[in-house]
């Protein structure tokens, strides 16, 4: 969680995707630190158990969106891409 929360303090991070086997976090954790940054940073979790419980509240937490393993490219693109285009770079 400190690498994510100095790149979101330091504006490095235009979108965070997280996997949910790191040792210091779970995905609440990394919508947490977003959140509390007060950053407009899309976030996007991958997920090898995912249910649709799971994938409502990371929504309702504030996740873009959640994909479960195993996806394919093309899917993974079109997440990022409606991410960053709901979430534009800001130029100050």
């Amino acid at each position: 969680m400190a690498e994510l929360r100095k790149g979101i303090s330091e504006q490095e991070a235009c979108l965070v995707l997280y996997e949910e086997v790191l040792p210091d976090g779970d995905f609440r954790d990394v919508l947490k630190v977003v959140h509390d940054s007060k950053a407009s940073v899309p976030v996007i979790l991958f997920s090898r158990l995912a249910d649709w419980d799971e994938y409502l509240a990371a929504v309702k937490l504030g996740a873009h969106d959640l994909l479960r393993f195993p996806f394919r490219t093309g899917e993974l693109q079109s997440v990022i891409d409606r991410a960053l285009a709901s979430h534009p770079l800001s130029t100050s």
